[in-house]
């Protein structure tokens, strides 16, 4: 899985995020593997904060799509 790099590299600092998943009519994905899996993504060196973030990251899975957004607050 790749975030879109140029989010994380412009950013010579340690980037603060939260990651946010909605799993509906999916038995395949489990939340905790979920967020693990788009934790690595982000890298080493980078905090999670559930409240004070710089990115946010949305994990959409229904059915048998998903979707992942990233923002910056």
């Amino acid at each position: 899985m790749h975030l879109n790099r140029h989010i994380l590299q412009a950013n010579r600092f340690v980037l603060q995020f939260a990651i946010r998943t909605s799993i509906r009519n999916n038995k395949e994905f489990k939340r905790d593997q979920v967020i693990k899996t788009v934790a690595a993504a982000v890298g080493p060196g980078h905090k999670v904060d559930l409240s004070g973030y710089d990115l946010l990251i949305l994990v959409e899975i229904y059915k048998v799509r998903n979707f992942v957004f990233a923002s910056h607050v």
